[in-house]
């Protein structure tokens, strides 16, 4: 009931997240999919509450929006890439028979994204379907393990049993530095795994070589999580620490093609 509570409570939260403007708060893009569990919201209160929590506005950004996303992406300070459909085999590799759910378009458009988001020097967070995205646009490669029954067990989710494990970060990354070196419980529902993180350095390992996190080498916070930290944030504060470490990056890192100011 208290938990309830709580997120009904956080209703005006979200909504001023999303109406307030100015330079009180940095805008962080929050890119999702046009299909109708985003379009019609329910997929993304989750993230408007854990980026209202952290003190930023949110802007959506989806693939209809394609054509004005230079404008957008102009006047944002962050972006995360939320959860969703299958990767594209034509972009992840993978085996196209095991692809649900799938949208080339927003593979596409996401990839635009990161490539402006490199460019302009924002920070990026990217939360499962983005964590593997990342990895694929940064050069690595995906598959899925759905037909692996020990991955199943410990990964997928399904309506009547949800999966956990906790996530410990390597010493050294910025994830050990979010969490503070503490172990984190995640939620899992990932039928894909990402067996090779390119240009990325492993930043969290489940298992003997199932990735957690991903993450960019640099000054830049580039940060994938395979988990959905948005979730739980509303409950748990080492998953809310996550979208303020984002926000916190926004405002603080230094760039060369965007002002800090806010």
């Amino acid at each position: 009931l208290k938990k309830g509570w709580t997120v009904l409570s956080a209703f005006p939260r979200i909504l001023h997240a999303r109406m307030r403007s100015g330079n009180d708060c940095p805008s962080i893009g929050l890119a999702v999919s046009d299909a109708w569990p985003d379009r019609y919201q329910f997929r993304r209160l989750p993230y408007d509450l854990a980026l209202a929590r952290a003190g930023a506005r949110v802007v959506t950004m989806a693939p209809s929006r394609a054509k004005h996303l230079d404008r957008i992406i102009a006047n944002i300070h962050g972006l995360v890439l939320a959860g969703g459909e299958d990767i594209h085999p034509d972009h992840s590799g993978a085996d196209e028979g095991d692809a649900r759910s799938i949208s080339l378009e927003r593979d596409k458009f996401e990839m635009m994204l990161l490539d402006r988001a490199a460019r302009r020097n924002i920070p990026v967070l990217c939360i499962c379907r983005g964590a593997q995205l990342l990895a694929v646009w940064a050069g690595g490669r995906i598959e899925c393990r759905h037909r692996d029954a020990a991955h199943a067990k410990g990964h997928i989710s399904t309506p009547g049993r949800l999966a956990w494990h906790k996530v410990v970060a390597h010493p050294g990354s910025r994830l050990h530095d979010i969490f503070g070196g503490k172990p984190v419980f995640a939620n899992s529902f990932h039928r894909y795994v990402i067996t090779d993180a390119g240009r990325l350095r492993v930043s969290a390992v489940v298992g003997e070589n199932d990735v957690e996190g991903v993450e960019l080498a640099g000054e830049r916070f580039v940060v994938g999580v395979q988990w959905h930290p948005e979730l739980q944030a509303v409950f748990s504060e080492p998953n809310q620490k996550l979208f303020r470490a984002l926000v916190h990056a926004s405002v603080h890192e230094p760039s060369n093609n965007r002002s800090n100011k806010v």
